[in-house]
């Protein structure tokens, strides 16, 4: 079955073009804002928006805005002809996935709308899944991105769960709180640097996420109870024993 498309776009050639170069999909067209909210009510199967900005009656940040009240997870691709960094800013700010400024590069845009329809897809794989094996998933994803910022909402939302949920559950099936396994996996990795490598404190900081070599320490003593020089020094005279 084909992928739904809903083009939002006063201008008729480009809806055209658009048709014309993506035979694969299957598009619902609307030419304003208003049309585009009744279309996206009567059909519950679209996959895909491409909205453009400058549309008589409601703009395009304003039908972004309205549709993001009831759809967080709907692709959607913004057309503009005002390539602003005020209008680019506010419908990234609004959650739009992606942007494209007219005259529109095809093949780009192709790219665009089939990596977010694999998203989609992905989800819906996702949400397919019980508990158990979204918190299997959960703590592959923590031991890759052990060096990244990712927060107990990142990961919730990659596995459709409410952060809530998700922290209680996490708890449940691994027997420890989010935080503490996000640190101890990254401890852990510290500790194969410190032993398996030349890297200095501040090398090795850094490949972990941290800002700053004070703050790497300062959770190495908490989880090692011992500085990562001392660690060091320690896994060392122990090789020279053997």
């Amino acid at each position: 079955m084909k992928n739904k498309i809903l083009i939002v776009d006063d201008d008729e050639e480009l809806r055209d073009e658009l048709r014309y170069c993506f035979e694969e999909f299957m598009f619902v067209e609307a030419g304003d804002g208003r049309e585009a909210l009744k279309v996206l009510k009567r059909a519950h199967n679209i996959d895909l928006i491409l909205l453009d900005i400058k549309m008589p009656g409601m703009d395009g940040i304003e039908l972004l805005e309205k549709i993001r009240e009831n759809d967080l997870n709907i692709g959607i691709i913004i057309l503009t002809g005002h390539g602003t960094k005020e209008v680019v800013v506010s419908a990234i700010k609004k959650r739009a996935n992606d942007y494209f400024e007219k005259p529109i590069n095809i093949n780009e845009l192709k790219e665009s709308i089939e990596k977010l329809l694999r998203n989609k897809n992905r989800k819906n794989n996702i949400e397919a899944m019980d508990i158990v094996d979204k918190i299997k998933m959960s703590e592959e994803f923590i031991k890759e991105n052990y060096f990244k910022q990712i927060n107990l909402k990142d990961v919730a939302s990659m596995i459709c769960l409410s952060r809530k949920y998700f922290s209680r559950m996490f708890r449940k099936i691994t027997g420890k709180r989010f935080v503490q396994y996000k640190s101890e996996i990254k401890m852990k990795k510290a500790k194969e640097y410190l032993k398996n490598t030349s890297l200095n404190i501040s090398q090795i900081a850094f490949k972990l996420g941290y800002d700053n070599a004070e703050s790497f320490c300062r959770d190495f003593v908490m989880s090692a109870g011992r500085s990562p020089r001392d660690y060091r020094k320690k896994m060392s005279n122990m090789g020279l024993k053997k």
